[in-house]
């Protein structure tokens, strides 16, 4: 229910403004107690900053590729290519193996549609919960050469 999605995003981002409180960002996104708890949403899988930072620290600028969600949907074909040059493949991309129709990115399951849409205190909540690790990684893609996020022009 939306109710129930609404008290697992208060439960998940009161247990992550905890561990804040005692701990690295770093240390609660890498806690394996979270990601064990029930009853708890995958708040830490939006934390990209945390995770960019640490692959930036082992690979180097140019062996990092990073492309969005939002660019994927508008411009599929391009983005495969990119990625292909980027990997050095050759330009023979095979879209039959990224049908976004089969296996739709990001995508809710079908039990969970009838539930309906969060609720707009839900998504507040989870909006402030995130900004400052969205405003975070904006610095930090822009300030390594990264394109601007679409969500952040």
């Amino acid at each position: 229910s939306t109710e129930g999605f609404a008290r697992l995003v208060h439960k998940s981002v009161q247990w992550f403004n905890r561990c804040f409180e005692k701990y690295s960002p770093r240390a609660c996104v890498y806690n394996v107690d979270a990601k064990d708890v029930k009853g708890h949403i995958r708040a830490w899988t939006g934390l990209y900053a945390i995770y960019l930072k640490d692959w930036l620290k082992v690979f180097p600028r140019n062996q990092v590729f990073v492309l969005f969600l939002e660019d994927y949907r508008k411009r599929k074909t391009e983005l495969l290519q990119e990625v292909s040059e980027f990997l050095g493949t050759g330009t023979n991309i095979r879209l039959q193996y990224f049908r976004e129709d089969e296996h739709p990115a990001n995508a809710r399951k079908k039990e969970h549609k009838s539930v309906g849409n969060m609720t707009s205190k839900t998504r507040e909540v989870l909006e402030n919960f995130y900004r400052p690790w969205t405003k975070e990684l904006k610095i930090l893609l822009e300030s390594n050469g990264f394109p601007t996020p679409p969500w952040a022009s």
